[in-house]
């Protein structure tokens, strides 16, 4: 199991992407992570829940310190790892928060897994 983990990482790749949030950011966030998502391999209704979830990041700018979004990537064999940022105080929970299809917030339906860290939100998807 442990060589598993270990291959996973060395197929690794990280991007590191710096986005203005302007009104291109909803495209290029939709084609460079449906892109990467394609790349992990993973399914069709993973890709569709990265696509989906990049129409959130694409509205962070009332969260988010200054213009630009950071994204840092990290594509492995079924793994798509998104941490993006900065977050103005609060802002990355916020975010969560307020992008909601009736009383269930989008990216936690999406995302197999999100954990706020500091001024960043990761959002990871796998399969």
């Amino acid at each position: 199991m442990m060589a598993d983990a270990a291959d996973a990482r060395s197929t690794a790749d990280r991007v590191g992407l710096d986005i203005a949030l302007g009104p291109a950011a909803a495209t290029v966030l939709e084609r460079v992570l449906g892109i990467l998502a394609a790349r992990a391999d993973l399914s069709v209704d993973s890709v569709s829940d990265v696509l989906l979830a990049s129409d959130t990041l694409a509205t962070a700018a009332r969260h988010i310190d200054g213009d630009r979004l950071e994204l840092e990537l990290m594509v492995a064999p079924g793994r798509l790892d998104i941490v993006a940022g900065p977050f103005a105080n609060g802002g990355a929970q916020a975010l969560l928060d307020e992008r909601r299809v009736g009383d269930v917030p989008i990216l936690s339906r999406l995302a197999d897994e999100l954990v706020v860290e500091d001024d960043r939100l990761r959002i990871s998807f796998r399969g």
